[in-house]
Order: structure tokens, then C-alpha cells, then sequence
């Protein structure tokens, strides 16, 4: 399945490169540019998100959230039809429409 074969590269990478990327991301701060964002953004989370939907809805105004079922971490790829509806009703109802600027 394809999962086991993304867990098993993912888990073959070095210890050096896996703690590098996971130094990268505990440092990356992005609060300071959210503030930024004026268009509408899609904040998909499984189970247990990492940033809470209140926070994010705090921190970026213009938060379109979504959250899936029965999926973990991997949501993309463990419930691909639930990530791709959402996708595409955010991007038919936030890019697409009359309101946003786009065509219908």
C-alpha cells in the first residue's frame, strides 16, 4: 500500500537529516507574516491539529477550514477524496466565484 511505502522512506532517512528537518521546523516562525495574507487560505487538519482552527481563525482572518475523518497526520494521502472535495469546493466557492474576482 502506498502509505506503508511513504512511512518506510520516510523512516529510512538518516538521523542527522530527519533531525535537521524537524530543527527547521520547530524554528520557523510564521505568525509575523500571516498578518500579511488578504485573500481567503484553506487550513486543512486531521484528528488532532497541530494549529487549533480558534488560533488559526485569530491569527488569519480570512481562514477557510477544513477537517477530515478518520485521518491522521497523512490526512492527503489517508483520505484523499475528503482532502480533494474539500479543495475543490474552497477553491469553486473562495478563487473561483463572481466575489472573488474569478470567473464562475
Amino acid at each position: 500500500m502506498f502509505i506503508e511505502d511513504v512511512l518506510r522512506i520516510t523512516m529510512a532517512a538518516p538521523s542527522h537529516v530527519a533531525a535537521g528537518a524537524l530543527r527547521g521546523i520547530a524554528r520557523f516562525d510564521g505568525l509575523p507574516v500571516l498578518g500579511d495574507c488578504k485573500v481567503p487560505a484553506l487550513h486543512l487538519v486531521a484528528a488532532s491539529p497541530f494549529n487549533p482552527p480558534q488560533l488559526m481563525s485569530q491569527w488569519l482572518p480570512n481562514v477557510v477550514h477544513g477537517q477530515t475523518v478518520g485521518a491522521g497526520h497523512i490526512n492527503q494521502l489517508e483520505a484523499p477524496d475528503q482532502v480533494n472535495l474539500m479543495i475543490d469546493n474552497f477553491v469553486r466557492h473562495y478563487v473561483l466565484a463572481p466575489s472573488a474576482g474569478g470567473a464562475a
